[in-house]
């Protein structure tokens, strides 16, 4: 049981990079905060990922690490998040998690996958669902007022992650990433204002600012590129320009980004990084 929960938990830390059950147990607890239905769907997804991973003898010592629970927790999120608690949407739940270990495994062999399995089934189930059967989706983000706080869309950048739009969720999931990492944790907060300052001078929505969507990317993309050991500052200054034009771009073909522009920044620019080995 122990090994176990310990599993679970480095997989929730695993979502922000962060391979400490500690900070998992946060991170759980911010989702908890806000939805105990979404909290333990991600449990759930974690646990069936990570026992796919077991089943299908993927590396031991990636699966103790959490690597093959955090995609699962967060399709897992995501089903429940768009389509509700339902027969079908447990159903999703199931395959999805299990599909998204099983993309792990593949396109790790090729390139970091971060969260491109839970991006890559979750734009699949919303096609099938939402677009070929008709299916609505039940969640979206409400918007925030002009009045908003730079507090609130802090701590909503950090809830966006796991789709949770709410400023106290996020300050307990910016207080796991200090615990692990408080160079991560800095970096991450930085992302968060110098997006906010951009979304505001290049006049994007207050909607899009102040409930966390324009933030989130941008946090992935700092703790990514926070142990880079030259010019990580300069490195992630230009992932949040370049993860901010990703998002916006991604949005204006009608697809849900997700954490696509996280990954594809993270994708550039660590190739550009090794070429020039930089």
């Amino acid at each position: 049981m122990i090994k176990l929960t310990n599993l679970i938990l480095r997989g929730f830390g695993q979502i922000m990079l962060q391979n400490n059950p500690y900070t998992g147990l946060l991170f759980l607890a911010g989702i908890l905060y806000n939805s105990w239905l979404l909290a333990l769907a991600a449990i759930a997804g974690c646990i069936i990922s990570t026992a796919t991973a077991y089943v299908l003898k993927f590396d031991i010592k990636d699966i103790e690490k959490g690597i093959y629970g955090f995609n699962g927790a967060l399709t897992a999120i995501a089903i429940y998040y768009f389509f509700g608690f339902n027969i079908l949407s447990t159903a999703l739940l199931v395959v999805g998690s299990s599909l998204s270990s099983i993309l792990q495994f593949q396109i790790k062999r090729i390139i970091n996958p971060y969260t491109a399995p839970f991006i890559l089934v979750t734009w699949i189930l919303l096609f099938i669902v939402h677009y070929l059967l008709k299916q609505p989706l039940v969640s979206i983000n409400s918007i925030a007022g002009d009045t908003s706080p730079i507090l609130l869309t802090i701590g909503n950048s950090f809830g966006q992650v796991f789709l949770q739009e709410n400023w106290i969720s996020g300050t307990l999931i910016f207080i796991g990433i200090l615990i692990n990492s408080p160079k991560a944790a800095l970096y991450a907060l930085v992302s968060v204002l110098l997006s906010t300052v951009i979304s505001k001078l290049v006049s994007l929505p207050d909607s899009q600012i102040y409930t966390g969507l324009i933030g989130y990317n941008a946090i992935l993309c700092a703790i990514a590129f926070s142990d880079s050991k030259r010019m990580a500052t300069l490195w992630i200054i230009l992932s949040v320009f370049l993860s901010l034009f990703i998002f916006e771009f991604i949005g204006l073909l009608g697809v849900i980004p997700l954490t696509a522009s996280f990954v594809i920044t993270t994708w550039v620019e660590k190739f550009f990084m090794k070429k020039v080995k930089i």
